[in-house]
């Protein structure tokens, strides 16, 4: 009876810690490149979205944006300073 174990002895603890860290050295560059792929295709995809939203944009409002455009040109010549060279 004297002869009973109550817990674990300081190798088998090292042991297991051990096998941890080396589980872990393994497994968090590809943990990291996972994500790293998680966050290109979130921005490929926040990318297309936003070329959809431009192109439905212009495909609803493209004559008033030329006509805007043209007034913008129009402007922008009658405010340039007269003592400028054209």
């Amino acid at each position: 009876m004297g002869n009973e174990r109550n817990g674990f002895s300081l190798i088998e603890l090292l042991i297991v810690v051990a096998i941890i860290l080396i589980i872990a050295s393994i497994s968090i560059p590809d943990l990291l490149r996972s994500k790293m792929s998680a966050n290109e295709v979130s921005a490929v995809s926040s990318l297309r979205a936003l070329n959809t939203a431009c192109v439905t944009y212009y495909a609803s409002y493209s004559d008033i944006l030329r006509r805007s455009a043209f007034w913008v040109e129009k402007a922008h010549l009658r405010l340039r300073p007269r003592h400028l060279p054209s």
